[in-house]
């Protein structure tokens, strides 16, 4: 406590404060036995003068036992401890508790490979860490491709497009994600689209390969390779033009008759449906699933038009008959100036 000493002979006390002004100063009247973790103040003379600015300062609070870090939490980079093999049987052994925690282990990082790869991977297969196209199909997938010895062919045999589309015209016959009769082992077909999408090529080699004439699963093969490894945005201008195309699938509806009729309806089916042969296709954004809604919507009327018409190619010969063309969704009018023989889709 230290006492002001004015005039009139009254003292005036404050609490750890030492100033003075004019002829009235602020003087300790009795040393404080200091305040818990300082010494007492030393007062110069004796026991006259001002206070020592120390007082000022808090009392130290005393620190108390270390507190252990909290653990980080799921989703801030926490690391899941390793689990080890069990080091006593070479085979799982259900009774076993190493056993157990390691199968555990092993279902629990099986489970989280899939988000992780979707994390990594963006809508529409583009990867969002490198930016580069992706082939989104399942992990598990891609390994049974990149372990199947007919791919590891494809890597020495099929160095180019051309090559490429000589192999499946040879050897592909059906257009499944398996072979017949078997789960884990990938097809002829299906191996030949994800070397499509390993081996370097130029958007005029994929239209190449979609126009193919002499063979339907070449075009096949570049229109699943479209669906699976091009953005959500780009299947529509890339695909519309195959849309009426009424090249007949042949044998294949024989070994497989889900397929539809023609090389339209079939890429019509990679755009509407969520599945290949019970393989996921790639998620499409809700927005361009509307999109593609209201282009495929018409899609039934267009092919009935075009049918008709085949019926009456005869009048369509003759240069300067009035038709009527569909552009843009809207009908226009016009003559006819020559007919083509063929068309590339």
């Amino acid at each position: 406590m230290l006492h002001l000493a004015l005039p009139f002979g009254g003292f005036l006390g404050f609490k750890g404060v030492a100033f003075s002004f004019g002829t009235v100063a602020l003087v300790p009247h009795l040393p404080p036995p200091g305040l818990p973790g300082l010494p007492a103040p030393a007062v110069p003379g004796g026991g006259e003068g001002l206070w020592a600015p120390a007082l000022l300062q808090p009392p130290l609070q005393h620190a108390g036992p270390a507190q252990p870090e909290a653990p980080a939490s799921e989703g801030e980079g926490a690391t899941p401890p390793e689990v080890k093999r069990c080091h006593l049987h070479k085979k799982p052994n259900k009774a076993c508790k190493f056993c157990q925690r390691f199968s555990q282990a092993q279902s629990a990082a099986t489970q989280a490979a899939p988000q992780t790869a979707a994390a990594k991977t963006g809508a529409g297969g583009t990867s969002e860490e490198s930016g580069k196209p992706t082939f989104s199909c399942s992990p598990m997938l891609k390994d049974q491709i990149l372990k199947s010895s007919y791919f590891k062919s494809l890597l020495d045999n099929a160095g180019t497009v051309d090559a490429l589309a000589e192999e499946i015209s040879g050897f592909a016959d059906d257009l499944d994600v398996y072979q017949a009769g078997s789960t884990t082992s990938p097809s002829v077909f299906f191996c030949c689209v994800f070397r499509l999408f390993t081996l370097e090529h130029t958007v005029e080699e994929l239209h190449w390969l979609l126009d193919h004439s002499e063979s339907v699963p070449v075009r096949c093969a570049a229109c699943l390779f479209a669906r699976f490894s091009l953005r959500p945005d780009r299947l529509w201008d890339t695909l519309e033009e195959y849309m009426l195309d009424d090249q007949d699938l042949g044998d294949f509806r024989v070994k497989q008759p889900s397929l539809p009729p023609t090389v339209g309806e079939y890429v019509e089916s990679l755009l509407t449906k969520d599945k290949y042969f019970g393989t996921p296709l790639p998620r499409l954004p809700v927005v361009v699933r509307r999109k593609l809604e209201e282009h495929l919507a018409p899609l039934s009327q267009y092919r009935k038009r075009a049918q008709a018409n085949q019926h009456e190619m005869r009048l369509f010969q003759k240069p300067g008959t009035p038709v009527e063309v569909c552009h843009k969704g809207e009908w226009v009018g016009g003559r006819v100036t020559g007919l083509m023989a063929s068309s590339p889709a």
